[in-house]
């Protein structure tokens, strides 16, 4: 994958917006950031963030994980998955 700037100064330069973007949950609002501070003022760009739902059921590699965690002796506390929008982008 690449990096924020990279990717976004790849699309400057080649003038290929708007475009869409499938990047880790950790990084959306990162990207969201980066496109917006990085763009024209005279014509500014507003990211739009657009997430799925969580999932109603555990993924399926946590059936393959859980068994490996619980051979080794841990034990697996929550499965659930939480996507948090941050207080603040800025």
């Amino acid at each position: 994958m690449a990096r924020p700037a990279t990717a976004i100064a790849s699309l400057e330069l080649m003038d290929k917006w708007a475009c869409a973007g499938d990047v880790p949950g950790h990084m959306v609002f990162k990207w969201q950031r980066d496109i917006e501070r990085s763009c024209n003022p005279d014509d500014p760009i507003k990211a739009c963030v657009i997430t799925r739902p969580t999932l109603d059921e555990p993924p399926g590699w946590i059936a393959n994980i859980r068994p490996a965690i619980e051979a080794a002796g841990g034990t697996v506390l929550e499965t659930t998955r939480r996507q948090l929008s941050p207080e603040n982008t800025q």
